[in-house]
């Protein structure tokens, strides 16, 4: 379908709508007191847009007024030690690269803090960390190193920091203008030439190719492919180093490094693949839509989903319309007895299972299957596993 939109990367207008989703919650990570109030949650329109020329997608129907990031937005998975174990490596790998030693490291988009304590700790490192959602006394305190916490927004007036490393995770694809934010931090730095870069985001190839598609949230405005999010950076006066894919292919990481505008481009990443495996994202998107649809009827009940976080948000929205499933699973302490937006299904600890006794469990994302067996198996619990695959 033709697209009439442009680009939020490249700028190009030669695009053309994938997938259209209706009435979608416009918050998938907050949770809420009450079923009623979680059903009350406002709704926008998911219209999923291919930039033909840089391979970016993005929601041409995105509404920013109906977002408010705050304390209770709660996506943290550094309660899963599958999740921790990642986290740990990644900062470990960062340390090493960076040869981060003491040395000055910002975290834009810090969440909770997890992260940034953790990259402080194993470098004995200075962290600060800027997230408008982060609450005192979530993240442990490095036993080396320091951290400092801002609920606001990075900025000029912060340019006196002088990092070493900048980390961006998982924020990017909530951002509606991606290069002017990138070129905001990038001029925020008042020693360009020594500081260098982390930048971590969805892996849009993993969502098409691998049919990802409980990933679609409307709080992601952007969907960055390799070739999108190298260019992005490109244009914001950031040289691309590498660009590699992590975390099962779920996510991307880029590492790179401000540099005069005529010198940024390092990697390129050809754009091709991605918009030939989008191309056809439609008809695949909808044939494992109504296979799902259909399939959950015949399951062994109880049925619960295990992971409150988009995915499983994403699936109840768009599949459990029969309320086929009991309950969902997560081994987030802050949003266990609260309920899930815009079905209202309660979220339940691993421990509640015990009672609920499930007969079926649908792991919303196949790289914590092990650990969800071992902890099914700790309950004295043994229920079917299935993957959304």
């Amino acid at each position: 379908m033709a697209g009439s939109a442009s680009c939020p990367v490249c700028r190009q207008t030669e695009t053309e709508t994938t997938v259209e989703l209706r009435g979608v919650p416009v918050f998938c990570n907050v949770q809420y007191p009450s079923a009623e109030e979680a059903r009350a949650q406002p709704t926008g329109d998911l219209v999923l847009e291919l930039c033909r020329g840089c391979g970016h997608l993005f929601n041409r129907t995105f509404d920013a007024s109906l977002l408010d990031y705050n304390q209770e937005y709660e996506n943290s998975l550094h309660f899963s030690a599958v999740f921790n174990q990642f986290a740990h490596d990644l900062a470990v790998g960062l340390v090493d690269r960076h040869d981060l030693r003491g040395k000055r490291v910002l975290d834009v988009g810090c969440g909770k803090g997890d992260f940034l304590s953790l990259i402080s700790d194993l470098g004995g490192n200075d962290g600060f960390g800027f997230d408008q959602s982060y609450e005192i006394g979530r993240a442990a305190i490095p036993e080396r190193g320091t951290v400092r916490y801002f609920n606001e927004f990075f900025g000029p007036q912060h340019s006196d920091l002088c990092p070493d490393l900048i980390t961006c995770r998982h924020v990017l694809e909530h951002i509606v203008e991606p290069v002017p934010f990138l070129k905001g931090l990038s001029d925020a730095v008042a020693e360009p030439g020594h500081c260098r870069f982390y930048l971590e985001v969805p892996n849009a190839l993993f969502t098409v190719r691998d049919l990802g598609i409980w990933d679609l949230i409307y709080e992601h405005c952007q969907y960055f492919s390799a070739s999108s999010l190298a260019r992005a950076c490109t244009l914001a006066g950031i040289a691309t180093d590498d660009v590699t894919e992590s975390f099962g292919g779920q996510y991307l990481g880029l590492n790179g490094r401000i540099a005069a505008q005529e010198s940024a481009a390092g990697t390129f990443v050809d754009p091709s693949g991605v918009v030939r495996t989008a191309t056809r994202f439609h008809e695949a998107f909808q044939s494992k839509l109504q296979r799902w649809r259909a399939a959950l009827s015949t399951l062994p009940a109880p049925v619960v989903v295990w992971g409150g976080g988009s995915k499983g948000v994403t699936f109840l929205n768009l599949v459990d319309r029969d309320a086929k499933v009991t309950a969902i699973v997560d081994v987030n302490p802050h949003k266990q007895g609260k309920f899930a937006p815009g079905t209202g299904h309660p979220i339940v600890s691993p421990a509640d299972l015990r009672e609920l006794r499930p007969q079926t469990v649908l792991v919303m994302n196949p790289l914590y299957r092990d650990e969800i067996a071992g902890m099914l198996d700790g309950l004295g619990l043994s229920p079917c596993l299935t993957d959304l695959d």
